[in-house]
């Protein structure tokens, strides 16, 4: 699948014992198409955002007119990128209420190599022990935050 801004956002659904699996690969903009297959009603929406590499304007429009059609349903958010996480930040309604986000990337920077790194963090994991690993640079030097942790985090008080 593509991993480039320009590409098309591409949506590959699977069905498993535990729902129904959603994985978002490429931009969502304004050329994206919402159109997915409906969970039933006792099944869990699974959605796999690891490769969605944009969002703009245009598309967060269509996210949030699709979203309005599951306002109630039990979503699972992984791998939610950062300009996800900056989006479900700021805009109320942004993901159904009964969502949680399972897994979410936090980015590190290093000022000596201009490294950067994506980590992943288990939700679950990370609400019980509320740490992160700093990751290091290829130097070993510890590795700063490229976030605002007071703003970054405050989805966690409701997804």
């Amino acid at each position: 699948m593509p991993n480039q801004v320009s590409g098309k956002l591409q949506i590959r659904t699977k069905t498993e014992h535990d729902g129904i699996h959603v994985f978002f690969s490429g931009p969502l903009n304004e050329d994206a198409s919402l159109q997915i297959v409906q969970a039933q009603p006792d099944s869990k929406l699974h959605l796999h955002l690891d490769e969605l590499t944009m969002i703009n304007s245009a598309g967060i429009r269509k996210w949030l007119q699709w979203v309005g059609g599951h306002i109630g349903e039990s979503w699972q958010v992984w791998g939610c990128p950062p300009h996800l996480i900056n989006q479900l930040n700021m805009i109320q309604g942004f993901l159904p209420t009964k969502a949680k986000v399972q897994s979410f990337y936090v980015v590190y920077y290093s000022v000596i190599t201009n490294e950067q790194f994506k980590l992943l963090i288990d939700r679950d994991k990370w609400d019980q022990e509320n740490a992160i690993e700093v990751p290091v640079d290829s130097l070993g030097n510890p590795m700063e935050p490229d976030f605002l942790e007071d703003t970054f985090f405050k989805f966690r008080l409701r997804h």
